[in-house]
């Protein structure tokens, strides 16, 4: 099997688990992750964020983007010929569906990615090395590659981390993965 086969019957059966989940489990869940994410150092020493507009199923990140607008800058991914541009937010108000429908910011401030200190990831699955599956159309990866000073960490639910993602050399992994159970640092 190849390793886009493994990834796509990995993504197959995560997008299953993860899809099932109520959505009062999800908001549940995303709660615990949140006060987990706010311990974690690599975060709360962080001035600029970029985090991510949750989508479907995926980690509620609209409380832990209100809580972080009012210590830090905190910007929104919007989609910009295929390219991911870190761009200023003030609240969540004036978010429009973006690409495949993911609430992105009008225009508005774009910020250099070398000032950018934390980057919060969105994933279908990671693993205990840091290893990331995404969509797999790999603007995560592109993106993260030039973010290098970036702290990068991967939001979560427990049943999303898997023992080993199949990875090829340009998959960008994480420095951390945090769940509603655990912070894993993946650096060692």
């Amino acid at each position: 099997m190849s390793i886009q086969e493994q990834k796509a019957k990995i993504r197959g059966e995560i997008l299953e688990k993860r899809d099932s989940l109520p959505s009062e489990q999800i908001t549940e869940l995303s709660e615990r992750l949140q006060k987990n994410l706010s311990v974690l150092d690599g975060y709360v020493k962080s001035r600029i964020v970029l985090f991510y507009a949750s989508h479907k199923n995926e980690v509620e990140t609209d409380g832990m983007i209100l809580e972080a607008l009012l210590s830090r800058k905190v910007l929104l991914p919007r989609m910009e010929g295929g390219q991911i541009i870190p761009t200023l937010i003030m609240d969540l108000d004036n978010l429009i569906p973006g690409h495949g429908g993911i609430r992105e910011p009008l225009s508005a401030p774009s910020v250099k990615i070398s000032n950018i200190d934390c980057v919060i990831v969105p994933g279908i699955a990671f693993d205990g090395a840091g290893h990331r599956l995404g969509t797999g159309k790999g603007f995560y990866d592109v993106f993260l590659k030039k973010a290098t000073h970036a702290v990068k960490i991967g939001l979560a639910f427990e049943c999303q981390v898997v023992d080993a993602i199949p990875h090829e050399e340009h998959d960008v992994r994480m420095d951390f993965v945090v769940t509603e159970k655990r912070i894993v640092d993946c650096r060692k």
